[in-house]
């Protein structure tokens, strides 16, 4: 059965004994779940912080030539040091596209949870009482849906 926390994220509950094999998968489906929830949790704070870093970088581009001569880089050392600067500034951009993408796979992953669930009827009642289909797509209902 699919349940979800208090937080509305997926919860399998499994009761019954089941075979050895389906128990590995059900435990790192449920570990999946989890990675997810954690990505889910922490991914708008990264996101954040990166922007902001991002900003603060790229407000300090324009000083950077007068900064290398306060600091004494002339020439190739001064070259040198800008061009770092700016491939730190393309790896930090890289980092928040990567968060940004994760963060959508993880809420997709968990979309997909109580989608399969609603399709296999085996959500709890506590999410089938939450107004009947709770799905991010339309999922074909024989019962609702007849041609009828």
């Amino acid at each position: 059965m699919i349940d979800s926390d208090d937080k509305s994220f997926p919860v399998i509950i499994v009761t019954g004994q089941i075979p050895d094999q389906l128990q590995r998968t059900f435990q790192k489906l449920k570990t999946l779940i989890s990675h997810c929830v954690a990505t889910l949790g922490n991914a708008d704070t990264l996101l954040t912080k990166i922007e902001e870093s991002i900003k603060h970088i790229s407000e300090s581009h324009d000083e950077l030539a007068h900064l290398c001569l306060e600091s004494g880089l002339k020439g190739q050392k001064a070259t040198r040091a800008a061009e770092n600067f700016t491939w730190n500034l393309r790896l930090l951009k890289a980092q928040l596209n990567l968060v940004s993408k994760s963060q959508d796979e993880a809420q997709d992953i968990i979309t997909q949870v109580f989608d399969t669930g609603g399709v296999l009827g085996i959500l709890s009642p506590k999410m089938m009482g939450r107004g009947g289909r709770r799905f991010s797509r339309v999922i074909h209902d024989p019962i609702r849906d007849s041609a009828l």
